[in-house]
């Protein structure tokens, strides 16, 4: 500011500027103090959102491994018990059909003889047979018992060797081996009736075991394949849920970082707003301070050259006078 200056008062822009200057500088200050604030809670509300699917993928993995470990454990617990309990069947009718086993050999031997006694295995067969009658203790000890009878009571009459002792031993010998033959063959049948059930009872306990081996086995193949449809269907609901679990953590840090540029670029603009209006106002003092300026400098004019104004005048006047002769 010059001697003028101080002397006339007239006002000047630069403090004006300098007060514009120092507000826009505070006014960057705080929106890069803003951004910065924003920049850093947009981070960590990322990062939270990061850690937070983290965890819960972790999670969910858990839950679905272990739902995965306890069917497993559980259909091959069902399999071992299934298979157990088909063993079971299938060794007690073993056991039965062991002790099926003496009637059915009884059986088949009763029913060869049976053929060789009926004739059905020739001239070799009925010999066999005969040789087997005859060689059963049963028909021994009866033909003894009947023909010593006979012998001793013709002894005791003296007739022990006569004819028609010894033709009655021979036709009570005959009476005897045709009664116990007939008696034979029936023993023979029942034996092999007896073997016949037999082998029947071991038919049955095998189709009893074939039938619970089939069933285990048809059971246990359900199994299988219930427990592969529930392990796929478990897959499948955790990729899904890991998917959702990716997407809305997309979408989080997706508008996380959407807000944050709308958040910057409003801030920005306040920030722009508010210079333009320190400008403005700054401009507006200057040339508010320059038309003051003007007034005060042409007034100070005024009044400094008013005298000399005024005499220049009042000469030329006179002047003026005297040459018009005092028309003027």
């Amino acid at each position: 500011m010059g001697i003028l200056d101080d002397l006339l008062g007239t006002k000047t822009a630069s403090g004006q500027d300098a007060a514009a200057a120092s507000n826009n500088a505070l006014i960057n200050s705080t929106v890069a103090g803003t951004n910065a604030d924003l920049t850093n809670s947009a981070t960590n509300a990322s990062n939270d959102q990061t850690t937070g699917a983290a965890n819960a993928t972790s999670a969910l993995n858990t839950g679905y491994g272990n739902a995965t470990g306890a069917l497993t454990q559980y259909a091959g617990q069902a399999q071992g018990t299934l298979k157990n309990g088909v063993n079971n069947a299938v060794s007690t009718d073993q056991s039965s059909n062991a002790a099926y086993q003496p009637y059915t050999a009884t059986g088949g031997a009763a029913t060869g003889a049976l053929d060789n006694a009926l004739g059905l295995n020739g001239a070799s067969g009925n010999a066999a047979a005969t040789a087997a009658f005859q060689q059963a203790p049963g028909y021994q000890y009866a033909l003894d018992q009947s023909t010593g009878a006979a012998q001793r009571a013709a002894a005791a009459g003296g007739m022990n060797a006569s004819g028609n002792t010894l033709s009655a031993v021979a036709q009570l010998g005959n009476n005897l081996a045709s009664q116990g033959y007939q008696q034979y063959l029936t023993n023979l049948q029942n034996a092999g009736s007896q073997g016949l059930q037999a082998a029947q009872g071991i038919s049955s306990n095998n189709q009893a075991a074939g039938g619970a081996q089939l069933t285990g086995g048809t059971t246990g193949a359900t199994l299988d394949q219930s427990t592969g449809t529930n392990l796929g269907t478990l897959d499948a609901a955790q990729g899904t849920g890991n998917a959702s679990i990716q997407s809305n953590l997309g979408n989080s840090l997706a508008n996380i970082q959407t807000g944050l540029g709308t958040s910057l670029t409003n801030n920005a603009w306040n920030g722009t707003n508010a210079i333009t209006g320190q400008t403005t106002a700054a401009g507006v003092a200057n040339d508010t301070a320059a038309n003051a300026n003007s007034g005060i400098l042409s007034k100070a004019a005024q009044t400094l050259f008013a005298p000399e104004t005024a005499a220049v005048t009042k000469g030329l006047g006179g002047a003026l006078s005297s040459a018009t002769g005092g028309f003027l």
